[in-house]
Order: structure tokens, then C-alpha cells, then sequence
């Protein structure tokens, strides 16, 4: 197969020559500057050669020397496509209503240079698309309804083309293409709401059924709507997306020559607005030379039927921008839209197809994914590389404090848990660097990454990941809150601009392991700090302008599982990587380009590592894990950086915390949703659990059983002690216990430490009272509890908690509390023991007695 500028024709079809041209319309499917043999350009120029006339706000999308007329076209709000656009700017006021006073205007460009998927543009200020803050078409399910204007009837490839449409309508919202949709949100009154459910097909009807040849203006197409709505052929929805399809030989104004469809709305009556889109049958034109621009394939096509063949890629582009942009919700900073920004871009296609529809296939052009690009599936891998976003820095993070209380713990683009392992335990990091880092420079970058490493893993951003745990059983066990830096290593330590692939990375890695020249630790991470300037091919991606880094593992030849990251220095990329820069407006904070590039792609892949390495935790929506969840989110920032770090700041973007979003310390619980449900929510803070300084229990805590006076002498009160040390077996992997690790101490720098999210039943023992024994006083116990600490029959543990069970009958009295029973149920306490070697040891106990005796 061989790719040329945005149409795909087999090796045996390829021209020789170049199509002549025609003076209203060039053709643009051969190019002499996208011949295989060449990259295409990221993004083409696309304005065209002549100025749009008369209509400043229509936007064309097709091809570029033809003017648009206005005869018959009312005022207009399009989005451009990505080719070919004109020099005007759309009107961009927000539309908080779905009511408009005018018509809406949204057309797809013929093909324009094939981009590789997932590409990023090169060209910043475009890099993704952004939520400006207005509505979407509906976050309800769409609802398609199909209008065919004019013949398709009168012969069987027509009615073959009608039926068609009608499968693809039928079918498309439950592909994984339509659910890359579900990445985009609104946001009303505070509350974000994605879309999240398919679109369904409706119906289709026929207007004016034997016309042919005629010409129609967009305000006649507007009324086979209007005219179908009325005569009840379809019905009114609001939350619906109305396509005419009309015959290629109609003549209507720009077809085949500046669009190929477009969407747009208008109102039926006020507050009825009627979102639709119009798409031709190139098929069907007359005009041969100019047919082929609306076609996805040269014939044969995946379905032997050129009209519906080459119109569903056009319609699912019309079905996504509708959706997203009607109301100019989603747009990237030069206007592009969600199809836009891939048009005619098919990604690496199997002959005439790339994606089923049902049971059939189609060739559908790729759509953009924010914050990844374009793409053909929801299901990108957690571990597929992926492009620097530029954001707009003076936009709000992904979740700000003012959105979170309203979040519900179920809102689509939470990551969660699908089962699987973490990380857990101690996480140790290894730097190892790829290729000459010898320069000033280069030892400038390693300086910056090694005491990045060596403070990220006790940060408070790291403590976010102490939320993400695995099940085993019904027994959580949870990320540890503490990462060690061990060392930093080297690879081809002389090399530079070399060519080189990701499984020579993971044999040079097994090689060093094998020869002792690196440790091997399945607990560790491995992260790859490679040379810019080196070729690097990842799984047919390629460094730099296709991905800035990535995370992956493999297995060693006894078995052993590594984990590693891999990430490319920028400001040794010749030219620089600007798309792997995380900031372009001004210096970096620490003044090293190369470090503090990499150490935001070190992060990003660290918290995807730790806790996803093996698919456990991701969103079902975006397919993305804790790190990649938030690429290209800082939060609220001080100029170039965001955190300190032993005293060094840093731009490090964002990470998730499941049920909150994208945050560089974990929110505590108790603005969590599970929580904010069961008290009022407008809790003065006052009333609220405050931290005042001190120590919490860190640490896997030891729980032991002691049980005072006889608890030993009958079946029943051997089955009572029984069901205690159960239950105490238990409790520390409960949801229940869980509750407690939203609570910290405060060390030094600010870093938070978590109560552990697990406690053990060591030990239960039953101490007998000597005869007479009827009362004793709290501080009686405490000495009980030493002399059996001294004794040896318990050990001192400074994490364990003593559970001290007294019989009913014995009279407790506690200082300043009163007696147990009239006064109080339950205590608990603290006392202090010394051990042989002169340690003062906290001991922290509970007192509780048996109602029941």
C-alpha cells in the first residue's frame, strides 16, 4: 500500500504523473512534498490562495481557490476543518442556552496529508484541543436521524447506498471509535458532565424522492428538515442530529469543490434548536475530476458501494463535530474541531478499511482524542507513548477545588481498579542513562533527574498514589508511601545519535542485569534517560515526533518482571523536541532545559508504573492510568514550576486520585463523595476533624488480645473470645479500616505520612485475676500491662495497639472519667515503658469490658 496526501490507493493505482488541475479545482490527493518517501507535515498550511468573498464568518473546509458565495447562505458560526480554512474568525460568544438566533456552519475539508496517529502537531500554539466553556449538542444519547435528498431509489447501487447509511447510523455508536467521544465533557453551574452513553439511529425518510440534478441552497436543505419534522416522517428531539444526504449531482454552493459535508444549526422555533449536517454522494456528481475528492478509496471500496463507501467517513466526522462543537464547546486554538484536526486521516489502514461497523466494514478517518490525538479507538494502551499537550496555561487544572465537591465517584473519566497487582512495598528508582551524558550539560541533566528521584518518592504528590491499592481476596493492600533512590547507571555511555529500538533498550537492560552491572529488583523502576538526538523506535512510533516518552516491562530469562520507563532528553534532539518542552513561555526553573523537561515525563511514567504496570488501575473511558490521566495538568503554578522538592522547584504535572481527578497532594476523604454523603454538606469547618500537629499510627499496625480475668473456664466464654480474635483478625482489611488512611502526620518540608491501610491480629492471650479481685483502677491495668511486657509474655511494640477485654463484674475506674458502665463503654490510652537498653517505649492501649457478665 502506498500513502499519499490523504487518499489511499494500492501500489498498482499510483500515477505516475501528477492530475492535471483545473483552474476552480486542484486536486489534492498527489502532492510531489507527501510521496511516500517523505513525512508529510504535521499540519499543512491550509489557507487558501484566494480570500474568501463576501461572508466573513463561513468557514470553509475543502478545497482552497474557490471562494465561497453567500447567495441564499445565512449568517454563519462554523468551526474550520483542517485544511483549507479561510482568514476569517468564527464568532466565539458562549451559548449557554441551546438557542441561537442564527445559523451555525461547520464543513469538512477534502484529504489533506495523512498524519501518523497519535502524532503530535508540530506546531504549539495547536497542539490540542480545549473546553471553552459552552455546551454540548446534548450529554444525553445522541439520536440520528437520516434525510436522503433527492434519488436513492431508482436504482439498485442507490437503494444499496440508502441501506448502507442506515446499517452505519444504526451501528456507529458502539464502536470504539464513537466511544473516543467520552473523553469530552461540559461543565454547567460547577458540575462536569462527559458524554458517556452511544448515539442511537432514529429513523431515516426520503425528500423530494425523484429529484435529480436540481440546485439547493443550505436554507432549502434546512427545510427538507423542517418539512419532515412537520409532516411527522421524523420527529423533533433536541438531543437528535439531523443528515441530509443529498445526490452528487445537485448543485448547491462549494460541493465537491470547497466541502465535502458540514454541520450547522438553526432554529425550528424559538428554544428549538435543530442541530443537522449535510453530506453529498460523490458518487453520483457528474464531474468525474472532482468526484474523487470526496472519496475516502479508490473503487473497489470496502463495501463494493463508492457513495456510502466514501460518505461515512464524512458522516461520522459530521456526527463527532456535532456532538462536541455545535455550540463551539471543544475547539483547538486556530478553530479546528475534534474531526477536523484529523481529517482524512485513516491511521495504518488494512486495504480498504480500518474499523468495523456491525458486521461490516468501513474506512472511517480518525478522530482526536484530547490530550492524546488522533486515534481510531477509546482503547489506547496505558502503555502506548504519547505527545507533550501544550495546555493553556492560564486555564483552570482538570479539577479544580471549586469543581470537586460536586464530582460524583462514578463520573466517567475516573480511574479505577480492574483487577490485577500494584506496587506495593518499598518502590526503588534507577536512573539509567543512555548514551554520552558527558557534556556540562549532560551532567547538568543528570544532577537535576538524580535529586529529583531522590526526593520525588517521600513528596506529598507521591503520597497521592497511597490511594490506589490491589485486592487479594477481599484484602486490600495499598502502594506504599515511600519510593528510595538507589543509584543512576549507564548505557552506550559514548554514543550519540544513534539508531535504536525499544527491544535493544530491554537487551541492553537484561545484559547489564545478567553481567552484575545492574541490580535486578522487581520492585524497582527502571527509567531510560536517553540522548534527544537518538533515533528511537517504539512498536512503529518514533522519539520525539511521535511520542516524548513511555512506560513498559518485560520479562528477564529466569522469569523475573522489570519495569521501566523510558524518557528522550529534548534539548539534545537536534532540532529541540518542542513538543516534549513543557513550557514555551519563558526559561525553564531550574535553567536545564534537558532536566527539567525530562523530570515532568519521569513523573507522568512513575505513577502509571507503580500503580498500572500491569492494567490494574485505568479509566474505562480513556483507557489512561494515574499519570497519563493528567498529561500537561500543573495545577496552579508560580511561573515555570508548581512543587518543591528538597528545596528545589519543579514543573510537575498533576497526578489522579481516584474519585477526585487530577491534584498534586491528595484530597483528604472527607471531601471525597463516599464521605460528603454521610454528614451535611454544609458542615461548618469548625465541627469538622482537624489535624493539630503529632504523630498517627504509620506503619503496618500489630493488634493484641488480652483478655482479663476468666474468660477461659466455659464453652461460652471461650466462644466469646473466639468471635473478638476474629473480628480483630479481620478489621484491618476492612473498607471500614480503610476510612482511617485519610488521616497523616506532618513531617518535615510539609510531607504528609498516612495511617497504614492494614492491621494484623498478632497475638491473644487470657490473664487470670487473683481471687478477691473485684476492682481495679485504670492505672492498675497499665501496671498489668508492662509486668506482662516485662515478663516476656507480650512483646513491647511500639505500633501495636493492646486491647485490654475485662470482665463485666470487675468495677474500672478511669481518672477524671469515671467508672466503666454508668460512666463510659470503652477507653482508650496511652503509658510509657522503658526497655533493657534504657528506650522510652509509647504504648498505646484500649480498655473495654464484657456488658454481658
Amino acid at each position: 500500500i502506498s500513502r499519499f496526501v490523504g487518499k489511499i490507493v494500492t501500489a498498482s493505482s499510483r500515477p505516475t504523473t501528477k492530475p492535471a488541475k483545473t483552474t476552480s479545482s486542484p486536486s489534492f490527493k498527489y502532492r510531489p512534498s507527501a510521496m511516500p518517501s517523505q513525512r508529510p507535515s504535521f499540519r499543512p498550511s491550509r489557507k487558501p490562495t484566494t480570500a474568501p468573498s463576501a461572508n466573513p464568518s463561513m468557514r470553509p473546509t475543502c478545497i482552497p481557490t474557490t471562494a465561497v458565495p453567500t447567495t441564499n447562505i445565512p449568517t454563519k458560526k462554523p468551526s474550520r476543518s483542517p485544511s483549507f480554512k479561510t482568514s476569517s474568525t468564527p464568532s466565539k460568544s458562549a451559548l449557554p442556552t441551546k438557542s441561537a438566533p442564527a445559523t451555525s456552519l461547520m464543513k469538512t475539508s477534502p484529504p489533506t496529508p495523512t498524519r501518523i496517529p497519535t502524532k503530535a502537531p508540530t506546531l504549539a500554539p495547536f497542539a490540542d484541543i480545549k473546553y471553552l466553556n459552552r455546551s454540548l449538542l446534548t450529554t444525553q444519547p445522541l439520536v440520528l436521524y437520516n434525510i436522503y435528498y433527492g434519488d436513492f431509489q431508482s436504482t439498485v447501487p442507490l437503494r444499496k447506498t440508502r441501506q448502507l447509511m442506515d446499517y452505519f447510523s444504526t451501528y456507529l455508536g458502539k464502536t470504539d471509535w464513537y466511544k473516543t467521544l467520552y473523553s469530552y465533557y461540559q461543565i454547567v453551574n460547577g458540575v462536569r458532565t462527559y458524554i458517556s452513553q452511544p448515539a442511537v439511529f432514529g429513523r431515516s425518510t426520503t425528500y423530494l424522492p425523484t429529484a435529480r440534478a436540481i440546485e439547493v441552497t443550505d436554507t432549502q436543505l434546512q427545510q427538507s428538515i423542517i418539512d419532515s419534522i412537520n409532516l411527522n416522517r421524523i420527529p423533533y428531539d433536541p438531543n437528535a442530529l439531523y443528515t441530509v444526504m443529498f445526490r452528487g449531482d445537485f448543485k448547491t454552493s462549494g460541493w465537491l469543490t470547497n466541502w465535502c459535508g458540514y454541520h450547522a444549526y438553526f432554529n425550528l422555533a424559538p428554544g428549538q434548536p435543530v442541530a443537522y449536517a449535510v453530506i453529498g454522494d460523490p458518487s453520483t456528481s457528474p464531474d468525474q475530476s472532482l468526484q474523487s475528492n470526496c472519496e475516502g478509496w479508490n473503487p473497489p471500496t470496502a463495501n463494493g458501494n463508492l457513495g456510502a463507501d466514501s460518505m461515512i467517513s464524512v458522516y461520522a466526522h459530521e456526527v463527532a463535530e456535532a456532538l462536541t462543537g455545535t455550540y463551539s464547546a471543544w475547539q483547538m486554538d486556530n478553530g479546528d474541531e475534534n474531526g477536523d484536526a484529523c481529517s482524512w486521516n485513516f491511521g495504518p489502514i488494512p486495504v480498504q478499511s480500518n474499523m468495523k461497523i456491525g458486521n461490516l466494514s468501513a474506512l472511517v478517518q480518525q478522530l482526536w482524542k484530547p490530550g492524546f490525538g488522533c486515534t481510531m479507538s477509546v482503547n489506547v494502551p496505558t502503555m502506548a507513548p504519547t505527545f507533550w499537550s501544550k495546555h493553556n496555561w492560564a486555564g483552570p487544572p482538570t479539577f479544580s477545588p471549586a469543581i470537586l465537591p460536586t464530582v460524583s465517584p462514578s463520573f466517567p473519566a475516573d480511574v479505577s481498579y480492574h483487577g490485577g497487582p500494584v506496587m506495593t512495598g518499598q518502590v526503588t528508582l534507577y536512573n539509567i542513562y543512555v548514551g554520552d551524558f558527558s557534556s556540562a550539560s549532560g551532567q547538568g541533566t543528570k544532577s537535576l533527574v538524580n535529586f529529583f528521584a531522590a526526593n520525588i518518592g517521600t513528596s506529598p504528590w507521591y503520597n497521592v498514589l497511597t490511594n490506589y491499592y490491589q485486592l487479594n481476596g477481599n484484602k486490600k493492600t495499598f502502594v506504599s508511601d515511600f519510593a528510595h533512590f538507589n543509584s543512576s547507571y549507564s548505557l552506550f555511555p559514548t554514543a550519540s545519535a544513534m539508531n535504536i529500538t525499544d527491544d535493544d533498550l530491554k537487551q541492553a537492560i537484561d545484559d547489564a542485569m545478567a553481567a552484575s552491572q545492574i541490580p535486578i529488583d522487581e520492585n524497582g523502576v527502571y527509567t531510560l534517560i536517553m540522548r534527544g538526538d537518538f533515533s528511537l523506535l517504539y512498536k512503529g512510533f518514533r522519539w520525539a515526533s511521535d511520542f516524548c516518552s513511555y512506560h513498559s516491562a518485560f520479562y528477564t530469562p529466569d522469569q523475573r518482571l522489570i519495569k521501566y520507563v523510558v524518557v528522550g532528553d529534548p534539548s539534545t534532539s537536534r532540532p529541540p523536541a518542542i513538543n516534549c518542552i513543557p513550557i514555551s513561555d519563558g526559561p525553564t526553573v531550574n535553567g536545564n532545559l534537558g532536566g527539567d523537561s525530562i523530570v515532568t515525563e519521569y513523573a507522568k511514567n512513575l505513577a502509571d508504573t507503580v500503580t498500572g504496570f500491569s492494567g490494574a488501575w485505568y479509566s474505562d473511558y480513556t483507557q489512561f492510568g494515574s499519570g497519563f490521566s493528567c498529561a500537561g495538568e500543573y495545577g496552579n503554578r508560580n511561573v515555570n514550576w508548581n512543587m518543591k522538592l528538597g528545596g528545589k522547584a519543579f514543573l510537575i504535572q498533576q497526578v489522579w486520585q481516584p474519585s477526585i481527578g487530577c491534584v498534586s497532594v491528595a484530597v483528604p476523604a472527607t471531601t471525597a463523595p463516599s464521605i460528603a454523603a454521610t454528614r451535611a454538606p454544609t458542615i461548618p469547618s469548625n465541627l469538622d476533624i482537624a489535624y493539630h500537629g503529632g504523630l498517627v499510627m504509620t506503619g503496618p499496625i500489630k493488634l493484641y488480645n488480652i483478655y482479663l480475668g476468666d474468660f477461659d473456664s466455659t464453652a461460652a466464654l471461650r466462644n466469646e473470645t473466639a468471635l473478638i480474635d476474629y473480628f480483630t483478625s479481620h478489621i484491618g482489611g476492612s473498607d471500614w479500616f480503610n476510612v482511617l488512611t485519610a488521616y497523616y502526620q506532618m513531617g518535615a518540608n510539609n510531607v504528609k505520612t498516612y495511617v497504614s491501610n492494614s492491621a494484623q491480629l498478632v497475638m491473644s492471650i487470657v490473664v487470670p485475676l487473683a481471687a478477691g479481685v473485684t476492682s481495679m483502677a485504670e492505672a492498675d491495668i497499665q501496671s498489668k500491662l508492662k509486668v506482662l511486657i516485662s515478663s516476656g509474655k507480650l512483646p513491647v511494640d511500639a505500633n501495636g495497639v493492646y486491647n485490654i477485654i475485662f470482665r463485666g463484674e470487675l468495677s474500672v475506674n478511669s481518672p477524671g472519667l469515671g467508672a466503666w458502665g454508668p460512666d463510659w463503654c470503652s477507653i482508650h490510652g496511652t503509658t510509657t515503658i522503658s526497655t533493657s537498653s534504657g528506650t522510652q517505649v509509647v504504648l498505646k492501649y484500649t480498655l473495654s469490658g464484657d456488658p454481658s457478665r
